[in-house]
């Protein structure tokens, strides 16, 4: 009799052998003597077969006789049976493992500009929110805003003390001594006005001068002390400016730099 489905014979008086892996032979086949390769798109990893199987989506065959399918690499996909090679993803989308059957939307914080390549992280000084729409480039962090990690989906806010003022900051800024910004966000730093001080960088506040020392000049980073034959007080309520001294009055004086009062004269 014939060999079966999934058996062949090609040697007069040998028995009928299962087709090997890779290979079938149908029910209706009348050449008994051989096995076909399963054509492309399919595969048989069992021997002694009648038919192929198809490679599933997300697999791919693009030869014959295959005992097991290809999975598509990251950056393809296949999205049908019996797929005989893999697509790329189109720019901003992307497959994120071996075998996807579909390519989906680069994620927050990253991206992807050419057709085929895996999302990206976003780089440091750049973010790419949630609903943006386009997945195929980030943004520059705004200026008074920064980003110091990568795949970020959205930037930090320049601190008090701090200033960006420009785009795409990895780190802000910090205001020089004299100068300060006094709250989030800020894009430049102003300076102390005369009377106050700032003596270190990254100041959020400019600290009145104190007794004995005055400040006469916006931006100052230390205060000055006030000359021989003068003082200040450092009083909220003087009348007295703390940009300037007092002259010592007639009947006193000061032998001293930095003073808050004036000394008696002596009978």
């Amino acid at each position: 009799t014939s060999c079966g489905a999934g058996r062949y014979s090609n040697v007069q008086g040998q028995d009928c052998q299962d087709c090997d892996k890779g290979q079938y032979r149908a029910g209706d086949d009348t050449d008994p003597s051989s096995c076909d390769n399963c054509p492309e798109g399919f595969y048989q990893d069992t021997q002694g077969q009648a038919s192929c199987l198809p490679c599933l989506p997300g697999e791919f065959g693009n030869e014959t006789g295959l005992l097991e399918c290809h999975k598509c690499p990251v950056g393809k996909v296949s999205g049908s049976s019996e797929s005989t090679n893999c697509t790329d993803c189109d720019a901003g989308k992307s497959s994120d493992s071996e075998g996807s059957a579909k390519c989906t939307s680069c994620g927050a914080g990253r991206y992807s500009n050419v057709q085929g390549q895996d999302c990206q992280n976003c780089d440091k000084g750049q973010y790419r929110a949630g609903d943006d729409t386009d997945p195929s480039s980030c943004d520059n962090c705004p200026e008074g805003f920064y980003q110091d990690m990568q795949g970020q989906a959205s930037c930090l806010p320049c601190l008090p003390g701090e200033f960006g003022n420009e785009t795409g900051m990895k780190i802000c800024h910090q205001c020089e001594s004299g100068k300060i910004s006094t709250a989030s966000n800020f894009t430049y730093c102003t300076a102390c006005k005369a009377g106050q001080f700032s003596n270190s960088k990254g100041s959020a506040k400019c600290t009145p001068c104190g007794a004995g020392k005055y400040s006469n000049v916006e931006g100052e980073a230390e205060c000055k002390n006030c000359a021989k034959g003068q003082y200040r007080v450092d009083n909220e309520n003087e009348k007295n400016l703390k940009n300037s001294c007092n002259d010592c009055p007639t009947g006193y004086y000061q032998d001293e730099n930095g003073q808050a009062s004036c000394l008696p004269c002596l009978p």
